[in-house]
């Protein structure tokens, strides 16, 4: 839902769920019931997560005005 509202908090959210799904493969993982592969596939949403923050439109005020700048270009074209 926050992400079809664009709310640009939401990133602050999905770093937070991989960083929490980081914490739930080491406890599955001291228990015996987890494999390298999770965590490498964690590693890489969280990854992602990270890489939203720096070049997002949604959450980087600069990359948002270029966007805006870019799309308001394109409209006047169509019109």
């Amino acid at each position: 839902m926050i992400c079809f509202l664009r709310y640009n908090n939401q990133f602050i959210w999905w770093t937070a769920s991989g960083i929490a799904q980081i914490i739930l493969w080491y406890v599955s993982y001291q228990q015996g019931a987890a494999t390298l592969a999770m965590a490498v596939n964690s590693c890489i949403y969280l990854a992602n997560d990270i890489l939203a923050f720096t070049v997002s439109p949604w959450y980087n005020q600069t990359e948002r005005q270029r966007m805006i700048k870019q799309e308001t270009a394109y409209q006047a074209q169509l019109s």
